[in-house]
């Protein structure tokens, strides 16, 4: 089974459906919020349509950071700065994890515990690099 041919056929399927795309971005917050009073303090005072347009894009940063083999980009880079400020934790994204899991089974329906499976296993090192003190841009 190669998981990346399946998280790439999943991700083509949601990125190029502008509708699709909406539709996870909205169904993720649902669930992502309704996960933990943490994570609902994390956003609160949020403009939560800045965070739908940030997540699409984050989406899209980490959908090329998976398929370039790794490759740490500018934006990438960003994307690891803004949410090392957070400070967030494991078990944060691990709740991140699981709720875009549960808004693919709506959006990208069926899906097969494979495909969940592939977007796991291609997210772990982008997540991994969020993480990493040496992934941020030092200071100019």
């Amino acid at each position: 089974m190669n998981y990346l041919e399946l998280f790439n056929e999943s991700y083509a399927r949601i990125v190029l459906d502008p509708q699709r795309v909406e539709r996870l971005v909205a169904v993720f917050y649902d669930r992502f919020l309704a996960r933990s009073a943490r994570i609902r303090e994390l956003f609160s005072g949020s403009d939560m349509e800045a965070q739908r347009v940030m997540l699409r894009r984050g989406l899209l940063t980490v959908g090329t950071f998976v398929t370039t083999g790794l490759r740490a980009t500018a934006q990438m880079r960003r994307l690891a700065q803004v949410h090392q400020e957070l400070g967030l934790t494991p078990a944060d994204y691990l709740e991140w994890t699981d709720a875009l899991i549960e808004a693919l089974a709506e959006v990208d329906p069926p899906l097969r515990p494979e495909v969940a499976d592939a977007w796991r296993v291609a997210l772990a090192p982008a997540i991994q690099f969020m993480q990493l003190p040496g992934s941020v841009p030092e200071p100019s």
